[in-house]
């Protein structure tokens, strides 16, 4: 199961291909309500229906975690970013978070959470058949365009190499 952050929709926004996202995840993914609650905060962003399962999460749960999430000196994520660990951590344990926030991925490797991003999906849509490998990286360089930084060392090309070695 993937637990999808709203870096990951805002970047397959931002291409035009939340529908590619959708085909690319399948039936593997939901949405924490936190997550869409961000994501529905950027104005332009307002007229999409997300395809995905949302997992509402109860409050006085969430924000116990949270507490706890603090106090043990994790800081500088939103709710959307806690959400998704929240549920990795304690409801769909061994799940996949998928966002591209650098601090939230660090703080998955602590907790022993398995996270990828943007350039994983487009790896595992060139896997699937679902788009050819120069296509992927055009996808990836329309990302940067657009506001996503991202280390020029990692491209489509090297994650798919990175992921037949782990086969």
């Amino acid at each position: 199961m993937f637990i999808l952050d709203n870096t990951v929709l805002s970047n397959f926004f931002t291409i035009q291909n939340i529908d590619l996202l959708s085909k690319i995840l399948e039936n593997n993914v939901i949405v924490p309500s936190f997550v869409r609650d961000e994501f529905y905060m950027t104005k332009r962003h307002s007229e999409v229906s997300l395809p995905f399962p949302l997992q509402e999460i109860e409050s006085s749960n969430f924000e116990l975690f949270k507490r706890s999430f603090y106090a043990s000196s994790y800081r500088g994520l939103h709710d959307g970013e806690i959400s998704c660990i929240y549920l990795a951590a304690i409801k769909y344990v061994n799940s996949t978070i998928l966002t591209d926030d650098k601090l939230a991925r660090k703080y998955c490797k602590d907790f022993g959470i398995e996270v990828h991003g943007s350039v994983y999906i487009l790896a595992l849509g060139v896997i699937k058949n679902l788009i050819t490998e120069s296509c992927a990286e055009l996808y990836l360089a329309k990302m940067k365009q657009k506001g996503f930084w991202l280390n020029e060392n990692i491209t489509v090309s090297a994650v798919l190499k990175n992921i037949k070695l782990k086969k």
